[in-house]
């Protein structure tokens, strides 16, 4: 099992190597940069100016990630992706594109595509989703309709609405929460 973890915005591939190393210690990890400047850093999601993300955009990114000549395009094996934010929303673009590539996903505060997104079926995938309760980057409703999302599609989701905003919620919830749910998987 490979843990591929995708940062979030105006971050880079070393944002969640800590907490990639604590919830899974034995599991080798990937961590693609985003390709789209951000702030400080970098992202994989593209909005449009009223904040909306942009679906198109984003898929086609996902597609080209997961080509032949792409970060995952070559990668063999059983992968599990965990993202954060704009990490988050990729893994999703990700899972709508090629669901068998991937064992799981944990979604750290993520937001849907589209509110009417569709993913084709995902027949038994474990999904974890980790939302902040007080998250001001987040429509309450976010994680939940995600949640729907994935569900309509056959995944098994587990979703956790934290006594959080939208960074880290207190006593390391996130982290006991994602091990705890990764041990299903063998390393």
């Amino acid at each position: 099992m490979r843990l591929v973890t995708f940062h979030g915005s105006a971050q880079d591939e070393t944002a969640l190597s800590a907490f990639a190393h604590e919830v899974a210690p034995n599991w080798p990890h990937l961590a693609p940069t985003g390709p789209i400047a951000s702030g400080e850093g970098f992202t994989f999601t593209t909005r449009r100016p009223d904040r909306s993300i942009d679906t198109s955009a984003v898929v086609a990114l996902a597609r080209e990630t997961l080509s032949p000549t792409g970060d995952l395009g070559a990668m063999g094996g059983s992968l599990v992706a965990l993202g954060y934010s704009s990490g988050a929303i990729f893994i999703s673009a990700l899972l709508s594109i090629a669901p068998e590539r991937f064992a799981g996903a944990v979604l750290l505060r993520p937001e849907p595509l589209a509110d009417d997104f569709v993913f084709p079926t995902m027949a038994a995938m474990p999904v974890l989703i980790l939302s902040g309760k007080n998250d001001d980057r987040r429509k309450p409703c976010a994680a939940l309709r995600l949640a729907m999302q994935l569900s309509d599609a056959g995944s098994i989701v587990t979703h956790h609405a934290l006594e959080a905003g939208h960074g880290w919620a207190p006593n390391r919830a996130d982290a006991i929460l994602t091990r705890s749910w990764l041990s299903q998987f063998s390393a």
